[in-house]
């Protein structure tokens, strides 16, 4: 098995959404994270996008807000799907295991004015399918490009 670790540390760029997918209707809270990078005027801003699946989810919705300071470990999950005129696109999120809140300032803290923190233990994706040849890639994201705007 090959390593697919993503830690990275951010601030919630807009405000956070949740829906409800699948048959079960899985909770799945999608918030895109603001990574800043670079130095002496050369900076550049990184949106990735984030997913945090089940109960999780909408525990993480409760306390997070845009401008939020988070840092997140997970995994990074390939999306591809066929546009109109029939072409392969892709794009990539993280798969969020761990969500650590930071102290910004910004964003809901607990009364004593300490940053919530709260840790995402792992969970099995409910849309994780062993065989790759027999999935339809658009039913593994039910429902993403309702909450991304991937361009």
């Amino acid at each position: 098995m090959d390593l697919n670790v993503f830690i990275g540390e951010g601030f919630v760029s807009s405000t956070p959404k949740i829906s409800y997918v699948g048959e079960k209707g899985t909770p799945r809270c999608f918030f895109t994270l603001a990574n800043h990078r670079g130095f002496n005027g050369n900076e550049k801003v990184y949106w990735i996008p984030c997913v945090v699946w089940g109960e999780r989810g909408e525990n993480i919705m409760k306390v997070l807000n845009k401008g939020s300071r988070l840092n997140v470990q997970g995994e990074l999950v390939a999306r591809n799907w066929k546009d109109d005129d029939g072409n392969w696109q892709s794009t990539f999120y993280v798969s969020c295991r761990e969500v650590n809140f930071g102290n910004s300032g910004k964003g809901k803290k607990k009364e004593d004015g300490n940053a919530p923190a709260v840790a995402v233990a792992p969970e099995e994706n409910p849309f994780d399918v062993e065989d790759d040849k027999k999935a339809d890639v658009t039913d593994v994201s039910d429902g993403l490009d309702d909450l991304v705007d991937w361009e």
